[in-house]
This record gives structure tokens, C-alpha cells and sequence, in this order.
């Protein structure tokens, strides 16, 4: 699938001038479940270019060792409670380096997610469908034998030459770079019980030892806040003058609908996959 003559990624994602919370959305009457293609343009794009976001506080990072996928064990069931049925949790997470031919992607206590299905990730840009990712859905397995309750989409941007991104952007191979090295997870919890146990467990904060899961807070710094921050400011005329606004209407910051952010309450969610 090409890229449209006049798709331009940049553009897109700078269109977000100002960031809502949790007490926003519930105000509102949203629940937090943006579409795949929101999730890589104005979360995971905008994330590593050091730019603001839609919504701030429901994407954590999530650290579990070089060349490990989180183990959702170790996550504290608080954590999901996004989705029409509170039961998933987003994350940023450093790409795993990937191995070849193989369909397991392993955690630190060697229990492991098996590779189920891979979508390309379109976003709808003058009624044409422009590729810009992938969603790549994993199930967990505890054992060789026995499934372990959750479910995971990986969601990666594709490299910046298909993006239709500015040159002076790709002829930095820092900032191609960039692009890969992190990607939001979406994992869901199977577990009939889920709320039981967010009420009667209290879990840590923060998990550290073992195998050096770390939970940290959503305005954790990652990616680009340097060298390329300026650039792109200069690219694009500084889009950081803060706009004021009264609570926005249903297109939030002008974009294109409010799937950006979220999703109304009780409406069905459309994934823009295929």
C-alpha cells in the first residue's frame, strides 16, 4: 500500500496542542480505547518526537529487560482498566530485538507469548487508506502446555520514508532509529475475577528484582527531546504555543474524530486495521 502524495505524518501529530486527563474523559462520559492508527500517530509518534499527547496518564511504561516481553503476572491488576469492559492496559515498551523465524516472544521468567495474527495498521487520509504500522496479537502461555489468561497487541510504526515524513527528518538515521525503538502494547486480562481482585489486592506501585520489571509513570521522557525536538519545531514553525480552549467539542483539537482520544461511552470501537 503507498503512501498518499500529500499523507504527512508530522503534520498529523502536531496537530495535539493540548493533553487530557482521566477525571476529563470520565466528565465527558469517555472511557479510553483509542483506534489502532490514533494510538500510533498521537500516542507512540508523538511520544518519541517529545510532543504532547491526547490524553495523559493512562499510558505507562513498562520495562522488562532487553529482549523481553512484560510478563502481565507481574502488572498490577489496577492497571486494567481501560476498554468497554475495564479489563486492558497500555503501555509504552521498548521494541524486543526480534529472532528470526520465531513465533515466541519470551518474558523474564521464562513463561512466553506465542505469535497469533499480524494486521497492517491504515489511517483514512483523503478516502484513502495509507498504511502506517503494524498490530501484531500474541497469547500468553504460562507453560509449553497451559494458557495464561492474556491477550497482547503490539502496535510499531513503520520507517519514516513511509510515513511521509519531511526529509530533513529522514535523512537523520537517529531519527529513523527512533521510530523502532519503542512501540505500545495493549494487553488484555481474561480473568473472570479481575475486579474481585483489584479490590481485595493491593499490588506494588513499582516492581523491581527478579527480572527487572519496572512500571514507570506516564511522563516518563523517552525518544527525542533533544536533537530532533528543535528540528522538528523549526519544520514545523514551533506548533508549541499553547492554545487555550474551552472543553472541546466531539473532533477534540480539530482532528478528525473523537476515536483520537477515546471512545463514548457505551459506543461500539472500530479497529482501523486490516
Amino acid at each position: 500500500m503507498a503512501v498518499s502524495s500529500d499523507f504527512n505524518m508530522l503534520e498529523k501529530a502536531l496537530s495535539v496542542q493540548e493533553s487530557y486527563t482521566a477525571a476529563d474523559l470520565k466528565m465527558w462520559g469517555l472511557e479510553f480505547e483509542p483506534k489502532p492508527d490514533s494510538l500510533l500517530i498521537y500516542y507512540l509518534f508523538n511520544k518519541l518526537i517529545g510532543k504532547p499527547l491526547p490524553t495523559v496518564e493512562m499510558i505507562k511504561h513498562l520495562v522488562s529487560g532487553k529482549k523481553n516481553f512484560p510478563d502481565p503476572t507481574f502488572i498490577p491488576p489496577e492497571n486494567f482498566s481501560f476498554g468497554s469492559e475495564k479489563n486492558k492496559a497500555f503501555f509504552f515498551v521498548p521494541s524486543v530485538d526480534e529472532e528470526a523465524d520465531s513465533s515466541l516472544r519470551f518474558t523474564v521468567r521464562g513463561s512466553f507469548w506465542r505469535f497469533s495474527s499480524e494486521k497492517s495498521v491504515n489511517h483514512l487520509h483523503n478516502g484513502e487508506e495509507v498504511r502506517i504500522g503494524t498490530a501484531r496479537t500474541f497469547i500468553f502461555f504460562k507453560n509449553i502446555q497451559e494458557e495464561g489468561g492474556y491477550e497482547m497487541v503490539e502496535y510499531k510504526l513503520l520507517n519514516s520514508k513511509a510515513l511521509g515524513i519531511d526529509p530533513r527528518l529522514i535523512q537523520s538515521r537517529s531519527f529513523n532509529d527512533l521510530l523502532q525503538l519503542y512501540s505500545i502494547v495493549a494487553i488484555t486480562c481474561h480473568d473472570v475475577n479481575l475486579e474481585k481482585i483489584k479490590k481485595g489486592i493491593v499490588a506494588p506501585a513499582l516492581l523491581t528484582g527478579g527480572g527487572h520489571q519496572i512500571i514507570l509513570p506516564p511522563d516518563a521522557d523517552i525518544g527525542a527531546k533533544g536533537s530532533i525536538a528543535p528540528l522538528i519545531d523549526h519544520i514545523s514553525g514551533n506548533p508549541d504555543s499553547p492554545a487555550t480552549s474551552p472543553a472541546p467539542q466531539l473532533g477534540f483539537f480539530g482532528l478528525e474524530t473523537v476515536s483520537i482520544l477515546a471512545r463514548t461511552t457505551g459506543a461500539a470501537g472500530e479497529a482501523s486495521t486490516s
